[in-house]
């Protein structure tokens, strides 16, 4: 397979209990509801956050409180680009009960002694919709103030009694963002040999011409743009979009940019693997393939041909 697999760690730490579309369900009792008369406010302005950024925030308000959509407020705006909806957001969060007004989960403390705490990495396509609607084109560096309704939050597993979060529970978070995987490959622009596939860009959408001469039977590696961020290490989990295609019918076979694809690099086919080691984030990176460190037998899903060489397009967004 080609995709780069996240490492179920990584999935543990970023979509935590109260925010993940993917969290257990077996503590959860379905008879569990809020109380059905909670007035709906229209504002956050009841709500009260001090505190210094990157700090542990005191969030003050008269409970119960509740929403009937999410709703969101910049307490400090930072200057960094905006938060993909479909990618990564790095933050600090703290989230009260709005039915009681109860802290239920935080990671501004460190559960280990000794520890510094530190920020989580957040899918935001595996998150509840109001966590994604709250930090989605959010700049980095902001801390924002976020109110769900339970509709979109965790009412579709049916609560959380463990985390005291019942059917209905208007959740409220404080949010600092950290950092954020980068919209697309931003760096310096190297012109490839003449030889070698072309990559073109329209509105968008990146695609590959594949000449019709004989693929090269070693692994052929060109950066496109060369970014300015990490280096990649084979334990780096690399947050990415790319395509790639067939040479022997110069057809493309898969296409990640509606969302990101999100894996350790050690973990992807050998010829990524290799060809992406020490590349840096920011960058946009050719990649010819041959079959022996791509699909030497041939694959069902991508259809792959055995003994077909593969072309890709990888651009490096992020590496936690």
């Amino acid at each position: 397979m080609t995709r780069l697999r996240v490492i179920p760690a990584l999935i543990a730490v970023a979509a935590l209990t109260a925010l993940s579309a993917c969290a257990p369900v077996s503590d959860i009792d379905p008879s569990a509801s809020a109380t059905p008369t909670v007035p709906i406010s229209t504002n956050l302005d009841a709500i009260t956050v001090t505190g210094e950024r990157l700090k542990t925030p005191t969030v003050e308000f008269a409970a119960p409180f509740a929403v009937d959509k999410t709703m969101t407020k910049v307490l400090v705006e930072g200057d960094g680009q905006a938060i993909d909806p479909n990618g990564i957001a790095v933050a600090f969060y703290y989230g009260v009960n709005g039915r009681t007004g109860e802290r239920f989960d935080d990671n501004f403390t460190s559960e280990t002694e000794g520890v510094d705490p530190t920020p989580a990495p957040f899918p935001l396509k595996q998150v509840v919709p109001g966590f994604r609607l709250g930090l989605g084109d959010q700049k980095i560096g902001s801390r924002v103030l976020i109110a769900m309704p339970g509709s979109e939050g965790y009412d579709e597993m049916g609560g959380n009694t463990s985390a005291g979060i019942a059917l209905g529970d208007t959740l409220v978070f404080v949010v600092d963002i950290t950092d954020g995987s980068l919209l697309g490959p931003e760096g310096k622009t190297i012109t490839p040999p003449a030889d070698l596939p072309k990559v073109a860009e329209t509105d968008g959408k990146v695609t590959i011409t594949i000449p019709d001469t004989a693929p090269p039977k070693e692994l052929v590696t060109q950066v496109l743009i060369e970014g300015a961020g990490a280096k990649l290490t084979p334990e780096s989990v690399l947050i990415s979009h790319y395509v790639f295609y067939s040479w022997n019918t110069k057809s493309e076979l898969k296409r990640v940019y509606e969302e990101v694809d999100m894996g350790v690099l050690n973990t992807a086919i050998q010829g990524l693997a290799t060809g992406l080691e020490g590349k840096t984030v920011g960058s946009r990176v050719l990649l010819i393939i041959p079959p022996d460190q791509a699909f030497p037998d041939g694959s069902n899903d991508p259809p792959v041909e055995p003994g077909d060489t593969m072309v890709f397009v990888v651009d490096l967004l992020m590496a936690l």
